[in-house]
């Protein structure tokens, strides 16, 4: 059985929990966000401690847990409700332009490695100021190489691009 991180999933409780112990861990937090490559996430206690509580829930991919890990160090609110891809393409309050341009998601969309995906997600939530749906992100990073993740990215993306008035 593959890990699931969605809020009624354990995989998805430790996620949540580890996260929301970043704050209490900002010494942690501050290494996971210095890093600029997932293979420095490594290197960093904070992420092990994700790791081996995940580890009892199932099988890992410890290939892009790493990328999950140090992404999550820079979401600052956790926002329900629309997956990542949709928080993309809606603009802010008051806004009208989406934060992630259209050409800026398709070169996300091209990713193939996590070594190419982290910098682009990185500079996403920035755009999003760090407002993200963390099971969202968590199940995209650690399915990207599905390719039908990266098709529901486009569907989801585009067609919150269409409901805008």
């Amino acid at each position: 059985m593959s890990l699931q991180f969605r809020p009624d999933t354990e995989a998805g409780k430790v996620l949540r929990t580890w996260w929301e112990g970043l704050e209490d861990n900002k010494g942690g937090r501050a290494e996971l966000r210095r890093c600029y490559k997932t293979s420095e996430v490594l290197f960093v206690p904070a992420y092990h401690e994700l790791f081996f509580k995940l580890r009892q829930h199932g099988p890992l991919n410890m290939e892009w847990l790493p990328a999950i890990a140090g992404l999550l160090a820079h979401v600052k609110t956790f926002a329900a409700g629309k997956n990542l891809a949709q928080q993309m393409a809606s603009p802010k309050a008051g806004g009208s332009q989406p934060p992630l341009s259209e050409i800026r998601f398709r070169r996300l969309l091209q990713c193939q490695s996590q070594e190419e995906l982290f910098p682009e997600l990185r500079r996403a939530l920035h755009l999003l100021d760090g407002a993200v749906n963390i099971y969202s992100l968590a199940e995209s990073v650690y399915y990207w190489r599905n390719e039908r993740t990266r098709q529901n990215w486009a569907y989801a993306y585009y067609g919150a691009l269409q409901a805008q008035p």
